[in-house]
């Protein structure tokens, strides 16, 4: 009886190795798919089309004043005036709103999603459309959100994060590569000085080292 106790432990070990392994290509699968489902939306000329009218209006009609522009969107809902602003909104905010959900919900990394999207192209998300979609928002229930655009924001903050990091990153490396370019070390000095002693001369090695490493800072 004890071997079937073995071999069925075997099985059901087998049977969650492959079930984790099923979930896994699944999970690949899925986040695949979404991300190229939100690309080819994000290529289309309409959606560019779209964040140019938003810019253009936060930059050049509102001075890239938050206040300004909340002030603005209002009063063109106000008065039934520039649909094409809040058309825009809409359809940006839905884009990115559906890009958060994704990455918000563990369906899409910040690996795979951050690089397509820097922090710089994700900008537009606390400028203009979170803004704009309180004002609306307030429109519709008399005061101002609590929590609902939380999704967004994360989208644009670890994108910030994320660059933040490679930047610092990247600086270190640089700055790396610089003192290795440069430190020379007492053991290399002194073995240079040796090799040309012994063929020179003590008084010609201390010229040759001195000519070799008089722009060179050691540790």
């Amino acid at each position: 009886m004890i071997w079937l106790s073995v071999i069925s432990l075997v099985v059901a070990g087998v049977s969650a190795l492959f079930a984790g392994f099923t979930w896994f290509v699944a999970k690949k699968s899925l986040s695949y798919n979404a991300l190229a489902e939100i690309m080819r939306d994000y290529a289309e000329d309409r959606f560019h089309e779209d964040a140019t009218t938003l810019w253009n209006f936060y930059r050049e009609e509102c001075g890239e004043n938050g206040d300004t522009l909340r002030r603005q969107f209002k009063q063109f809902l106000d008065q039934h005036k520039r649909a094409e602003i809040n058309i825009a909104r809409r359809r940006v905010s839905h884009f990115y709103h559906r890009v958060a959900a994704l990455h918000v919900g563990g369906v899409l990394s910040g690996k795979a999603l951050y690089t397509h999207w820097t922090n710089r192209d994700l900008r537009i998300i606390p400028k203009i459309i979170i803004p704009l979609e309180e004002v609306l928002y307030k429109r519709l229930h008399g005061e101002m959100p609590s929590g609902q655009f939380e999704r967004l924001q994360t989208l644009y903050d670890d994108s910030e994060k994320l660059w933040r990091q490679r930047e610092i990153n990247g600086r270190r490396k640089r700055r790396r590569e610089h003192r290795s370019d440069k430190v020379v070390t007492e053991k290399e000095q002194g073995e240079y000085y040796k090799q040309h002693a012994a063929k020179n001369g003590s008084e010609a090695a201390d010229e040759q080292l001195q000519d070799k490493f008089r722009d060179v800072k050691t540790d």
